[in-house]
């Protein structure tokens, strides 16, 4: 279609809580896993986001919802993969917030079996 733009998520909700990162996993729990996440999964979320800077509102909001829709895919079995390969998938993560995956995909690959 001419002039198309495609489509474009409305961040506005999670960078809001981007400052509180439990408050944003917190949020993100309820939405999309009906508050089902382990504390040890919420815990290791939250180290992920503060991994991000404090100032990128935005890349906290992605970065926790990311997360959380990978641990929905993990334990539901559809994302399968060792931990070399998360790496190499996760080239974009800084290497805090690469260390707090890695503990978060073993969280949830234990939790999944």
């Amino acid at each position: 279609m001419y002039g198309a733009t495609g489509t474009q998520l409305n961040w506005s909700a999670l960078t809001a809580l981007a400052g509180n990162p439990p408050a944003l996993v917190d949020k993100l729990n309820r939405l999309l896993l009906h508050g089902t996440m382990s504390p040890a999964a919420q815990s290791a979320v939250v180290t992920a986001v503060n991994a991000v800077s404090a100032t990128d509102a935005l890349g906290r909001a992605k970065a926790a919802f990311n997360l959380v829709a990978n641990l929905i895919a993990i334990s539901s079995g559809a994302l399968t993969m060792d931990r070399r390969e998360f790496i190499r998938r996760g080239g974009a993560l800084s290497a805090a917030g690469l260390a707090a995956n890695l503990d978060l995909l073993s969280l949830t690959a234990h939790a999944a079996r």
